[in-house]
């Protein structure tokens, strides 16, 4: 498995990081589309499987551009369901699925041919949940983040981060040996 140890030799990690707000491009887009109530509203806990292409077109609608050594960071809005839960998501939460990268090769081959540094996210995995394999059945395939050696970060808080797309990352954990993530 990846770890940090070869950032925290050299002190860490900064880098650009690119914040990807999946939530707040799905409400305005659903809500340019005409819906209303529930059907505007981007919910971490339901099975969003956010594709390569999708954050191709979020980064574009953002002005963002993907540079090597970047930190690709996605919000979904899981941290804002954590911080004041309601009866109705801790109902949605039970059944298992998360939104988040779609967990498929085709992700893994995007990601690895953008160069990013590492990736994160505010959910509790950056890959949607319930894994799905390739031949479609549940289960858990390779992780993204074994599969390319990449570091990646979960439950980071970035909801104050969402009016900026780019902006600085710096990742200097408790220097614990064999940890992974930023």
């Amino acid at each position: 498995m990846p770890t940090l140890d070869h950032w925290h030799a050299r002190g860490g990690l900064v880098a650009r990081g690119v914040l990807i707000d999946v939530k707040a491009w799905y409400e305005a887009k659903a809500r340019a589309n005409g819906k209303i109530g529930d059907d505007a509203i981007f919910h971490p806990f339901e099975e969003h499987r956010i594709t390569a292409a999708q954050i191709e077109t979020i980064a574009k609608d953002q002005g963002v551009d993907f540079r090597h050594g970047d930190v690709l960071i996605m919000r979904t809005g899981l941290t804002e369901y954590l911080e004041n839960p309601q009866p109705a998501d801790l109902a949605k939460a039970q059944n298992f699925q998360l939104a988040g990268m779609d967990g498929t090769l085709d992700s893994a081959k995007w990601l690895w041919n953008k160069h990013f540094a590492a990736v994160a996210g505010d959910a509790i995995a950056f890959e949607a949940l319930m894994p799905i394999k390739e031949d479609g059945s549940v289960g858990v395939p390779d992780d993204l983040g074994k599969s390319l050696q990449l570091s990646y970060g979960e439950s980071c808080g970035v909801d104050n981060c969402a009016q900026f797309y780019i902006l600085g990352c710096c990742q200097c954990s408790a220097c614990l040996s064999g940890s992974c993530g930023i």
